[in-house]
């Protein structure tokens, strides 16, 4: 279950740089004294192609993995990274937003995949309903991230239990990534701020929004991973008298029986329900 906690987490993640002479152990790779985990076997190529080989990659080229000490206080790996790799700028964001906005941030942490969402609240949109500004640190970002997922910055809408997640790039024209010439933080906000007054406008509109069984049923049985029938059958008995936002935050309160990663991507899609939209899940 997703945790609510009072300040914005910071782990240092364990770097080993892959050096050494390539060898094999049956299909698995070693890099001098490193078994290479599978998982991380096409990301290695990805970064070594324009070599001739592994070997001249790893002598001419700075790679990296990314761990943490696990339960068994082993090394777990989940990242793998070259020298251009710069961690999440979390405390970077942080300030630009609080620069702006000026209020106590509420950070909501998925353990399992070391991951959190900060939210900042900024309006009430009705009586029961707030508008909040919030960024999504992706896997790993306890640990300063893990070279695959970016920092996702946008809105939060909640009712004080549930959240919809509107962190959709496809909403927004810009989002922050790991690397620091590909994005700027000021201008990537700016962007985002300039869309409050739509979102609000939208959240509105779907609260009087009638809803369609079959059209709804037909969206979340096109969303991948996320057992869409089963979920549909737990609240099929609400559309007499749901509006479209009533159903998707029945969409967050079910999802919060889910596994911290499930409840997250059910989060994300109930609010790109709202807005007509499945990508970016």
């Amino acid at each position: 279950m997703i945790e609510e906690i009072g300040y914005i987490p910071r782990k240092t993640a364990i770097v080993h740089q892959l050096e050494g002479d390539i060898s094999y152990a049956g299909s698995r790779i070693m890099i001098g004294d490193i078994l290479l985990p599978e998982k991380f076997d096409r990301t290695l190529s990805k970064r070594t192609c324009k070599y001739d080989g592994l070997q001249e990659a790893v002598d001419n080229k700075e790679l990296f993995l990314r761990g943490k000490i696990g339960y068994d206080s082993s090394v777990q790996w989940f990242g793998l990274v070259t020298d251009k790799f710069q961690e999440l700028r979390i405390s970077d964001l942080d300030s630009e937003i609080q620069s702006r906005v000026k209020v106590p941030s509420r950070t909501r942490l998925a353990k399992t995949k070391d991951r959190f969402i900060v939210t900042y609240p900024l309006e009430s949109i009705d009586g029961e309903t707030e508008l909040h500004l919030s960024f999504d640190s992706g896997e790993f970002g306890l640990y300063g991230g893990n070279g695959q997922t970016a920092i996702r910055l946008g809105y939060s809408v909640t009712d004080g239990k549930n959240w919809l997640n509107f962190h959709n790039p496809n909403l927004f024209s810009h989002r922050v990534i790991h690397r620091w010439d590909e994005a700027d933080i000021p201008s990537t906000l700016d962007a985002i701020l300039e869309e409050k007054d739509a979102l609000k406008l939208l959240i509105q509109r779907q609260k009087g929004a009638s809803v369609n069984t079959k059209d709804f049923e037909a969206y979340f049985l096109n969303v991948k991973g996320l057992k869409a029938k089963t979920l549909f059958q737990e609240i099929a008995g609400a559309f007499d008298n749901a509006s479209k936002y009533d159903l998707a935050n029945r969409i967050s309160e079910a999802s919060s029986e889910r596994a911290e990663s499930t409840q997250l991507r059910l989060e994300l899609a109930a609010a790109n329900y709202l807005l007509g939209d499945k990508n970016g899940l």
